[in-house]
Formats: C-alpha cells, structure tokens, sequence
C-alpha cells in the first residue's frame, strides 16, 4: 500500500477521533469539573471552622474589613487557581498521561483499563490513541478559553459590587456628617465601649442651666 495514503488516513482519523471526543465528552467534561474546583474553593475549609484561607486581621480598628474590601478578591484567586490546576491535572496526569500512555498505547480499554482480548482489539485501541490525545489537548485549550471568559465576567461584577459597595459607604458617611452638622454633634466619647455621639461640652453645660 501506499505510505503517504496510509499516512494521509491515519491523520484523518486523528482529527475525526479528536474533534469528536473534544465536542461529545472531553471539553464538557473539563468545564464540569474546573467549575465544581472553583466552586469548590468558595466553601469553608473545614465548614464552621477556622479557615486557613482567611488572612487574619491585625489593625487597629475593632471591626473587620468587610468581604468585598479584600477576602472576596482573595477567594476568586483560590477559585481560579483551583480551576486552572484541575484542567492542567486533566490533560497531564489524567487523559495523556493515563489515558492514552497506560492504556490505550498499550492496548488496553480507555475507561475501564482492561486489556483488549484480540489483536485486532489492541490494535485499534493503539489508532485512537492520537486522537484522543489531541481530543485532549482541543478540550483543555477551549476549556481554558471559556474559563478565561468566565473570569473575566466574574471579575467584572466583583468590580461593580466593590464600587457600589464604595459608593454606599460614602453616602452613609455624608448623610451621617451631614446629619451631625444639622444637630450640632461634633464630637464622640474617647472611652473603648462608649461610642455613643453627644453635643459639645459647653453647649450641654448651657443645656444645663
């Protein structure tokens, strides 16, 4: 036969093999559990407990930040991290490294490992090894492309909930100077517990009498 006819249908079938695989399993299968890793990463670890993830605060103010001023940045970092491994543990270690090495170049069924009874068995596991390779590699790069898109999408309402979240704060602050300004109230109590606001000394001494 014909070696570059040969050749000729052995690509054909890798890019069939391999767009086919891409579209009906593999890129759904890689969306599927990059977003449950993501997902994933939102939850505490362990539930109720203390979570490493938390940067603990040290400042002066009793209060802590509030989840949009830093922690909400901190847990989309771990969502897209999380997600990013998984798809690169994916194509390396699970489809080529398990799938199409340990099992199919050697004749073995892709799924369940098992060895193909007939020579003609192996032998067609062994041609679908390359494409399901390249199946492989196609799901990672569009998983990798619709992911980006996700997370640019989330970034972008993390954006907007930070910046309506700013905007809140700084119209409560005013309408409170403001408030304050109207009832003459210009200074609060020193003493830790004892926040509560109340009229200048004089004008309470004047009250007084």
């Amino acid at each position: 036969m014909d070696p570059e006819l040969i050749a000729r249908i052995l690509g054909t079938l890798t890019v069939v093999v391999g767009i086919a695989v891409c579209l009906g399993y593999g890129l759904w299968r890689f969306l599927a559990l990059a977003l449950s890793a993501a997902r994933a990463a939102f939850r505490a670890d362990p539930p109720g407990g203390t979570d490493r993830r938390i940067v603990p605060y040290t400042g002066p103010e009793p209060a802590r930040p509030a989840y949009w001023a830093g922690q909400m940045w901190r847990d989309a970092g771990f969502a897209g991290r999380a997600a990013a491994l998984t798809v690169r543990y994916l194509l390396t270690r699970h489809w080529l490294g398990e799938v199409v090495r340990r099992r199919l170049l050697r004749g073995r069924n892709g799924r369940t490992g098992r060895l193909a009874k007939s020579g003609l068995g192996r032998l067609l596991l062994r041609l679908l090894a390359p494409g399901t390779a390249l199946a492989a590699v196609l799901s990672a790069l569009l998983a990798s492309v619709l992911l980006a898109g996700v997370a640019l999408f989330f970034a972008g309402q993390l954006v907007l909930v930070a910046l309506g979240a700013l905007a809140a704060v700084a119209g409560m602050r005013t309408a409170e100077r403001l408030w304050k300004l109207a009832l003459g109230i210009r200074m609060k109590c020193p003493y830790p517990g004892r926040y509560r606001s109340f009229p200048l000394g004089a004008r309470a001494v004047v009250r007084a009498r």
